[in-house]
């Protein structure tokens, strides 16, 4: 169920969380956040509106990368990898203001969090409505909220699967040592070949344009005060490193648009052309290697890696 309030959303659940207590005694509240240059302003209310959160969506300024003082940041010793731009700190900045006003609201369980270039995957929104149109709710009402509905579904899934992040967009991944954790049943139409919606705990989930986070996980990004890598790239580290329960969703919610302006025009300034969901395979043996260096023994001991 949607609050009124125009920040958050308020849905019950009956699972069990991992600490025994039960979610369905308290609300589940989902805040809504965007980060948006301002001349990406109109792609991002028009994405709200179509996906059915507009009323209860913030959408939030960008840091600018003109903003970053790097000499400052030098000289407080924050910077410790001289091949950071200043878009990824920017970027990061940006990130980092939106999870603090989650963190700062202390209704608030969960956040949904996107960036100004977000579009839904039309694959994926196509199931939803499929599936929504199965069960004999396929009014022009329902079909445009059916993400609305996912959202509730999947933040429901923090307290069965422990994640403190779950990235709803992810790129570049390696999906050949993905463990599967669940399958998402608002997705459960069967009427066509494609792969079952399902959350995973994957090696490699860069991209920040669409994640959902837990106070847990918000605080857990929020504690590191050192720019050490780009934003994606620290939570694949942290995750690696059994610092932050990250896990994807796939095949992926929400892709980017980058055919519209460029990819120069929104917050991540060294992307261009759409990013694939998985790492493309051109060079296997370097790829193996690589996944062998920075994956987690114990995910590659679950997905069967050799």
């Amino acid at each position: 169920m949607w609050a009124a309030n125009h920040a958050h959303l308020d849905v019950r659940h009956s699972q069990v969380a991992p600490d025994g207590t039960h979610p369905s005694s308290r609300p589940i509240n989902i805040g809504a956040f965007v980060v948006t240059l301002e001349g990406r302003r109109a792609h991002v209310e028009a994405f709200l509106h179509e996906s059915g959160l507009e009323d209860f969506a913030v959408i939030t300024p960008a840091t600018l990368k003109t903003e970053v003082n790097f000499a400052q940041l030098r000289a407080m010793n924050k910077i410790n990898n001289s091949h950071l731009v200043a878009g990824e700190i920017a970027c990061t900045q940006s990130h980092h203001h939106v999870l603090r006003q989650f963190i700062n609201d202390t209704t608030l369980t969960h956040a949904i969090v996107f960036e100004d270039d977000v579009v839904p995957n039309p694959n994926v929104l196509r199931r939803l409505q499929a599936s929504k149109g199965k069960n004999g709710t396929s009014s022009a009402s329902s079909s445009s909220h059916v993400l609305v509905s996912l959202i509730e579904e999947l933040a429901a899934t923090s307290h069965t699967l422990g994640w403190h992040g779950l990235n709803l967009g992810r790129c570049y991944d390696y999906c050949d040592v993905d463990v599967d954790l669940q399958r998402v049943s608002s997705a459960s139409y069967d009427g066509n070949a494609s792969p079952p919606l399902r959350i995973v705990h994957s090696c490699r989930p860069l991209c920040t344009h669409a994640y959902m986070m837990t106070r847990d996980g918000a605080e857990h990004l929020l504690w590191t005060k050192v720019y050490r890598s780009a934003e994606d790239v620290r939570r694949q580290e942290m995750s690696r490193f059994g610092n932050l329960r990250y896990f994807s969703v796939t095949p992926r919610v929400f892709d980017q648009a980058r055919a519209e302006g460029g990819g120069a025009g929104g917050i991540n300034e060294k992307q261009g052309a759409e990013l694939p969901e998985c790492q493309p395979m051109d060079d296997p043996e370097a790829i193996h290697e690589n996944i062998r260096r920075i994956c987690s023994a114990s995910l590659l001991r679950k997905a069967g890696f050799q």
